[in-house]
């Protein structure tokens, strides 16, 4: 019983401190967070210059400039595929090979 005691007896003693910050004067105890957030803010700059090689449908929605309704009817079942799990993802070569594809035949139509 004294031991169920003694560690409510800390509990409750703890309950009114407050979490130690880099701003005490406990010297050991250093916050991190700003370093962590640059280096944070370092890998999302560098993740946003990357060029995609691949894009969602909704991304390859916009790369058309056509909407959603409209790809799903008319483009994505002329588009070959990446899957994995539930991520599904079209190349950018491929839009591109869509895109001549279709100009060279419409070309061929008009004439």
């Amino acid at each position: 019983m004294s031991n169920v005691s003694t560690c409510r007896d800390r509990a409750n003693a703890n309950r009114g401190r407050s979490h130690v910050t880099a701003q005490s004067s406990n010297p050991a105890r250093i916050d991190l967070r700003p370093i962590m957030d640059a280096g944070r803010s370092d890998e999302k700059a560098a993740r946003t210059n990357v060029p995609k090689l691949a894009l969602t449908p909704m991304e390859a929605c916009l790369a058309l400039s056509v909407s959603h309704d409209f790809f799903r009817a008319s483009i994505a079942g002329e588009l070959r595929w990446v899957r994995r799990g539930r991520k599904k993802l079209v190349s950018v070569r491929e839009l591109e090979r869509w895109l001549e594809t279709n100009s060279a035949r419409l070309l061929e139509e008009a004439a």
